[in-house]
């Protein structure tokens, strides 16, 4: 059996302690404060295993920091990848750049040499906007024909701005000669001059060239011809050697009305 000792209690809860109503009240009113205490001891319990999670929370920690400082060292050799092939690319494009600039003046003045009586050939000069950063700039085409003042690209008239704009061309050639070139009807705008001018360069240039021109002035300097002409329902091509028919007009014995050709019909 279970016996209470009501010693402890306060004398006037002593005299409630037994039994009837009175003792009923006061034993709920003992239980709701053991339950309120009870609480308050939950609240104030300390976790157990709070060192063990510290120890794992640190680890943790320590894993981040870890792939934290192996991203950042991906992140510095990306940098330095990209540095380089920056680098890379700026000194192989201001090496293109050096001599395309040098080589234009040179080309410009040998198209240009006979517009003009008594002088030696125009100017062309190309500077970037930004010598620091080239690809945040653009590039600047200036040309100069002979007797002429200096004045903008747009104030040329259409034969000039062509003779600029192949000179550019071939400039940039120079720096990777390709295998052939294929030219249409560049010499469109071009005066006698001019297109003189224009297919003696081609011809010294050592590079295969396939122009299509309607003035003789121009494809008389080529090694050969071909003609496209329709002959009743079919085109026919014409193809005529000139390198065999130059020594023979050096020496006087070609006869222009029996001119070697060959014709092939178009299927």
């Amino acid at each position: 059996d279970v016996q209470l000792d009501y010693q402890q209690l306060p004398e006037e809860r002593r005299a409630a302690a037994g039994s009837g109503p009175a003792s009923k009240l006061l034993e709920d009113e003992y239980r709701k404060e053991l339950r309120r205490l009870g609480g308050q001891l939950e609240q104030v319990q300390p976790n157990l295993k709070a060192i063990d999670q510290l120890e794992e929370a640190d680890q943790e920690a320590m894993a981040a920091e870890r792939e934290v400082q192996k991203a950042k060292k991906k992140m510095e050799a990306v940098e330095r990848s990209f540095e380089e092939l920056r680098c890379q690319r700026r000194e192989k494009f201001m090496q293109c750049f050096h001599q395309v600039q040098e080589e234009i003046q040179e080309v410009y003045r040998r198209l240009t040499k006979g517009a003009a009586v008594g002088f030696e050939g125009g100017s062309a000069f190309l500077d970037l906007e930004d010598l620091e950063d080239p690809w945040n700039g653009g590039i600047k085409f200036t040309a100069m024909p002979p007797s002429k003042r200096f004045s903008d690209m747009a104030l040329l008239s259409g034969g000039e701005k062509t003779v600029a704009a192949m000179s550019l061309l071939f400039a940039i050639q120079a720096y990777q000669r390709p295998p052939f070139l294929v030219l249409d009807e560049i010499d469109a705008h071009l005066d006698h001059s001019n297109v003189l001018a224009l297919a003696k360069f081609i011809d010294s240039m050592g590079c295969q060239a396939i122009v299509i021109s309607q003035k003789d002035r121009f494809f008389s300097h080529g090694e050969g011809l071909v003609g496209i002409s329709k002959h009743r329902d079919t085109s026919v091509v014409f193809t005529m050697d000139l390198t065999r028919m130059r020594p023979a007009r050096a020496v006087g014995k070609l006869d222009e009305r029996h001119i070697p050709m060959e014709a092939v019909p178009l299927q």
